[in-house]
């Protein structure tokens, strides 16, 4: 899979402050949509990767993008994703069809806990 960032999207995913081992991964978000075949593209930003995790290519080199490979099949080959800053909101398409126009990142980075921070 190939995602080619505008200038605008880049400097945007730029502007995320990452930690080691951190991500962005494009995902076919189902949950809540009822059906594995009714999602949305969602833009997540993790830090647990998966066993089938892939890593797409971008024309920007600072900036990486993953995706899950059992996602692959929602997306064609070769995308496109803007950022408009005025509506605070991507775009995630290709030369066949427009996959979302309002996506912002969502963070799912997994709470790391040291024993200090524990529930008591």
């Amino acid at each position: 899979m190939y995602i080619h960032l505008t200038d605008a999207a880049a400097e945007r995913l730029s502007s995320y402050d990452l930690a080691e081992g951190e991500r962005f991964r494009l995902v076919y978000d189902a949950e809540g949509c009822g059906c594995a075949v009714s999602g949305v593209a969602a833009l997540w930003l993790t830090n647990a990767p998966e066993s089938d995790e892939r890593e797409a290519q971008t024309n920007v080199g600072n900036v990486s993008i993953a995706y899950l490979q059992r996602h692959e099949v929602f997306f064609e080959d070769r995308l496109r994703l803007d950022y408009n800053p005025e509506r605070r909101a991507f775009r995630l398409s290709s030369n066949g069809q427009i996959y979302g126009n309002g996506i912002d990142v969502i963070d799912r980075r997994a709470a790391l806990r040291t024993p200090a921070d524990a529930p008591r």
